[in-house]
């Protein structure tokens, strides 16, 4: 290497530490000043345990893994700065204003550090990344940044969604770059049963405590009160603001950790795993989103029949397995579980009943719209001239429809729900293709994306979810991105597999 480049090299690393102190600094005046006492002391004693956290890493040598680690544990938190955020908006948005949550800042110092060390390396590997994904995503970018200047009557907000489509393209760049050994899969994998088991304690004060993770506390919605029948349930949804949210977030999380624990070794892990898997399962049952359960049940059973079928063994079994586990949770869970009996057997007179008319309106907007859309992100905006049905539901539940593909073609075109729907068809492929060439942590974090796109595909037709503003479906790409180009003789961690002895 030059010597140019060598005092280049030092003079960053020299000023590195400081432009990070800079800027952890004024993050945290800024903070302070607009947060309660008890948040700003906590904030500082985050702070310091982060910085604790960094020290340990780096005298362990374990900083790369323990940031990613980090990174991935923050994703359900939300917390951080709503930057030219817009209060007493008059319709319902998916984006508004430009966030920084403690995951962006997390995960912007590790992209830091990955593209310094990229930079440095004289033999660093080649850029990569799936060449079909990145023409679908180029279109659809192109897509919506046209849709932006030309369409969207209030651009501030379609601005807001592309921010958030930008930085989930960074996202999965990033991981499919980042992601190259079976131990920075394993890693990921473990942040997401850290999650899941990190939720379940947070459901579990909410239900029968309530006095921790409150309303109050959190900053956001934890609950939701529906009405069945002639009572009401109430549904909990965590640190994810609805419980719809929350059942999305464990659906995706769920599938890998479940592949984990089927193939992990270490009785100690495989209790963590397990504690993890139930307790998510039963914070999936206390959110009460009936979408949810059944694109987790769909994912399971799915995924185990064609794990099964790989090892060689009758995937009918696998069925078999699968739907007397999905029975028997089913029968302990409806006996044992008001929330959930009532969800099933009780007439719903909330979200249910607004689904289809929702779906109307969101089908005679793409009728009318069927190029560009309304504009994006700006769907509540313009819906209520598009409502013909009977009980003028524009007027009385100015959201958007719970159905993604419906949203994004009623919002950006049929051309933009063609791009969309070719993606998500595309990854479940590529996820079902890296499932079956790879194997051991790959194979598992491979098969466990599949079962989550499965499930998040299948709650998506009764869900509302903007695609583009979620970090966590963003992760689970830049996983499968990395899966898909992972090459086992590139890991120097990957065991050595078994010759199989030929007759000579």
């Amino acid at each position: 290497m030059s010597s140019p480049r060598l005092a280049l090299l030092d003079t960053i690393e020299r000023l590195l530490p400081l432009i990070a102190g800079l800027c952890a600094g004024a993050l945290l005046v800024v903070l302070i000043g607009s947060l309660s006492l008890k948040w700003s002391f906590f904030l500082v004693g985050g702070i310091a345990a982060a910085c604790g956290f960094v020290l340990l890493g780096t005298l362990t040598n374990h900083l790369r893994g323990g940031m990613l680690f980090l990174a991935v544990a923050l994703l359900p938190t939300f917390y951080g700065l709503d930057l030219l955020y817009r209060e007493g908006v008059r319709f319902a948005v998916q984006a508004n204003g430009f966030p920084v949550t403690a995951f962006d800042v997390v995960f912007f110092a590790l992209a830091a550090s990955w593209v310094y060390q990229y930079w440095a390396d004289p033999q660093r590997p080649p850029l990569r990344f799936p060449r079909a994904w990145g023409w679908l995503l180029l279109v659809l970018l192109a897509i919506n940044i046209f849709n932006t200047l030309f369409i969207a009557r209030e651009p501030f907000f379609a601005y807001s969604m592309l921010y958030a489509q930008l930085k989930g393209y960074a996202i999965a760049f990033l991981l499919a770059n980042f992601l190259r050994s079976g131990h920075d899969f394993r890693v990921v994998g473990y942040a997401f049963a850290a999650v899941l088991l990190f939720e379940t304690m947070v459901v579990l004060e909410q239900r029968f405590v309530g006095v921790i993770f409150t309303a109050e506390n959190l900053g956001r919605n934890i609950s939701l009160t529906s009405r069945v029948g002639t009572g009401t349930v109430v549904r909990l949804a965590g640190t994810l603001d609805h419980p719809n949210d929350l059942a999305m977030y464990l659906n995706l999380a769920l599938p890998w950790v479940i592949f984990m624990l089927i193939i992990e070794q270490k009785f100690w892990r495989r209790g963590l795993l397990l504690a993890a898997v139930l307790g998510a399962l039963l914070a999936e049952v206390w959110s009460g989103s009936r979408g949810g359960w059944l694109g987790l049940a769909m994912a399971f059973m799915v995924s185990i029949f064609f794990w099964m079928r790989k090892r060689g063994q009758n995937p009918l079994i696998g069925l078999g397995v699968a739907g007397t586990v999905v029975i028997v949770l089913f029968t302990i869970i409806f006996v044992s579980s008001s929330t959930f009996r009532d969800r099933l057997i009780e007439g719903d007179a909330g979200s249910a009943e607004v689904r289809y008319p929702l779906m109307e309106v969101a089908m005679e907007m793409i009728k009318e719209n069927p190029v560009g859309g309304v504009g994006l992100n700006m769907y509540a905006r313009e819906m209520v001239p598009y409502d013909r049905t009977n009980n003028f539901i524009a007027y009385r539940y100015q959201h958007p429809v719970h159905n993604t593909f419906l949203l994004i073609g009623a919002e950006t075109g049929l051309l933009a729900l063609l791009v969309l729907a070719t993606f998500v068809w595309l990854a479940i492929r590529d996820a079902f293709g890296s499932f079956m060439r790879n194997r051991g942590t790959v194979e598992a974090a491979a098969v466990g994306v599949f079962g989550a796109l499965v499930s998040w595909f299948m709650h998506n037709q009764v869900n509302l979810t903007a695609p583009l503003n979620d970090e966590t479906l963003w992760v689970l790409l830049g996983v499968l991105a990395a899966a898909i180009l992972y090459r086992e003789e590139e890991d120097p961690g990957a065991p050595a597999r078994p010759h199989l002895a030929t007759r000579s």
